[in-house]
């Protein structure tokens, strides 16, 4: 009798992990729209994230100017599910002001599924002449266009 109900409840639990299991694959399975949710290079939380990488970069590695005024911001393109990769990408471009009164160009991606655990956009930004270890290559060359 233990035995019986046992099993009953070990299947149902195996039928109820099946089933998550299925209906998570499936819902991967399909690809999203293009750009469906990809946030304007304009857009209040696109320009928030990339003040924030941007000030924390200054603060860790400067320790000199710090990000005053992120104006102007534009999109450059939008390569969405090219050849090279299924993930969309914006690309965009803004005017940056320093508290050394310096004006300077970012260049910022804003990428799908680059965000927490890939469930999320993510934005990377880059200042040309402030990148040292190249990180985003020649000039910034991974978050602007080809």
């Amino acid at each position: 009798m233990f035995t019986a109900d046992f099993s009953a409840t070990l299947t149902t639990k195996a039928l109820r992990a099946a089933a998550l299991a299925a209906c998570t694959a499936i819902a991967f399975a399909f690809p999203a729209a293009a750009h469906a949710d990809l946030p304007a290079c304009d857009t209040p939380s696109v320009m928030s994230k990339v003040e924030a990488q941007l000030a924390r970069a200054e603060r860790t590695y400067r320790d000199t100017n710090t990000l005053t005024v992120l104006e102007s911001p534009y999109e450059m393109s939008m390569d969405d599910n090219n050849q090279a990769s299924t993930l969309n990408r914006r690309y965009c471009s803004a005017r940056i002001e320093t508290t050394a009164s310096r004006s300077r160009t970012v260049y910022y991606m804003v990428e799908e599924n680059a965000g927490f655990l890939g469930l999320t956009w993510g934005v990377e930004a880059c200042q040309p002449g402030m990148d040292d270890w190249r990180v985003y290559g020649r000039h910034c060359q991974t978050v602007r266009p080809d």
